[in-house]
């Protein structure tokens, strides 16, 4: 337990010789331009003992042995310096990467992660009504677990979400299923059922929406994530040799599905 009440508080009461550095970062595959955060988990908690880090910090695939050097950059935030480290690379699916940490006295902490095969949002059927199921699939997603979705619509020049639930279906494909209208109906909680008189309030339809289609969002999550129930808060979790903190690999991806926006069923 941290003392709060010690004048050298440290970021984590570990012994030096076990704990070197904290290593944060959540790589998304689909995008070319990264950021990992390296801290020295020995320095007290104090702006002026967090202001240098002592650290090289290197990004390689293990299996072809090049190191890539990251050049930090420090921040200050909260009275605190915390020390970015850039990184421009296209991540490949399938491929092994490592962070490493290495102190001035050679000594090391790191993380490795593996990236996720790519995988895409199919939906069936396309363009039916208001009341209609919709499968969404996701294929080369091993786990339910391993993606986080969400759909989502336009009303009243605002987008709406709500998240999905995705599971394996009888053939072991990760699937999430949803009705427009229920997923409509889960947003306005209020959103009173078909009128039985003119004056009633009517209720939001799929023809209200501002556009014809239905949005998918989702996120594709590699094996790093399995011991956690993504989502995950990085800074909880232990997942770093001689540190702390959390590397992953996620893809992210986008689908739309149309809908019938012009047929009424009250």
């Amino acid at each position: 337990m941290i003392n709060l009440n010690s004048c050298d508080n440290t970021i984590a009461p570990y012994e030096e010789s076990e704990v070197l550095f904290s290593i944060y970062g959540g790589l998304n595959m689909s995008e070319t331009s990264h950021m990992i955060r390296v801290g020295d988990v020995n320095q007290p908690l104090r702006a002026d003992s967090t202001r240098e880090l002592d650290a090289e910090v290197s990004f390689k695939k293990p299996e072809a042995g090049d190191a890539l050097e990251l050049s930090g950059e420090r921040e200050a935030y909260e009275e605190l310096y915390v020390h970015n480290f850039p990184l421009d690379l296209e991540i490949k699916p399938g491929n092994t990467y490592k962070i490493e940490a290495e102190r001035s006295d050679g000594k090391t902490a790191s993380a490795s992660a593996e990236a996720p095969k790519i995988t895409d949002a199919y939906a069936s059927p396309r363009g039916d009504n208001c009341e209609t199921e919709i499968e969404v699939e996701f294929p080369d997603a091993p786990y339910a677990r391993r993606i986080e979705a969400e759909v989502g619509f336009s009303y009243d020049n605002d987008t709406f979400w709500v998240t999905l639930q995705p599971e394996l279906n009888e053939d072991d494909e990760v699937v999430a299923r949803f009705t427009p209208q229920e997923v409509i109906d889960e947003v306005f909680d209020e959103n009173p059922p078909c009128p039985e008189e003119i004056d009633d309030e009517p209720r939001i339809q799929c023809q209200d929406f501002d556009d014809e289609n239905m949005k998918i969002s989702f996120k594709h999550f590699g094996s790093d994530w399995d011991d956690y129930n993504t989502p995950i808060d990085p800074l909880e979790s232990a997942d770093v040799n001689d540190g702390l903190g959390f590397f992953g690999i996620y893809q992210e991806g986008f689908h739309t599905v149309p809908v019938d926006t012009f047929w009424v069923f009250c």
